[in-house]
């Protein structure tokens, strides 16, 4: 479900959630394995133009996933609420030359962690179909749920992701 509209002095909101279930039964080998996933999403998105050259986006999610597991008569139940806030700019210095700057917060209440998470990127247009991108930005997952199953003393995964390519739309193609 999403909904998507302007506001007041010229706000725009985007607000979004869902609802998923994922159950898997296995029979194998004379053992009754079942998995369910039950996962709940919701996100609110607000940007604005700020200044002649820039535009200001907000928002935050919060996801619920519920796993339940069952292999023959042995239980385990694990619950995740996951939050996070962002928020970013789009600054256009020239016609040619745009950036995006912003940082976002994640906190895990299954392993009571929390981080921040900056993010950068750039793009020079070179011409009419063409144009350089260059990105950095830290991205960070809770941990699989069978490591979790056993300790929550675990951190975040991470990775720092430095991206630079170059590209060229024209009539029917398009060369990264």
């Amino acid at each position: 479900v999403s909904y998507r509209d302007i506001l007041g002095d010229d706000w725009t909101i985007s607000i979004g959630s869902s609802y998923s279930i994922d159950n898997d039964r296995i029979y194998f080998t004379g053992n009754d394995i079942k998995q369910v996933q039950k996962l709940a999403q919701a996100k609110v998105t607000v940007s604005k133009k700020v200044l002649d050259n820039a535009y200001l986006t907000t928002g935050a999610e919060f996801q619920n996933t519920i796993y339940d597991d069952t292999y023959n008569s042995l239980n385990s139940s694990l619950e995740e609420n996951f939050a996070a806030g962002f928020v970013e700019t789009d600054v256009f210095f020239t016609n040619d030359l745009a950036a995006k700057i912003g940082v976002r917060a994640e906190h895990s209440k299954l392993i009571n962690k929390a981080n921040i998470a900056p993010r950068i990127s750039f793009a020079y247009r070179l011409g009419s179909y063409d144009q350089l991108n260059f990105a950095y930005g830290r991205f960070y997952q809770t941990p699989e749920k069978n490591y979790l199953a056993y300790t929550q003393k675990l951190n975040f995964e991470n990775s720092d992701h430095y991206i630079a390519n170059y590209q060229y739309i024209g009539d029917n193609i398009t060369f990264r």
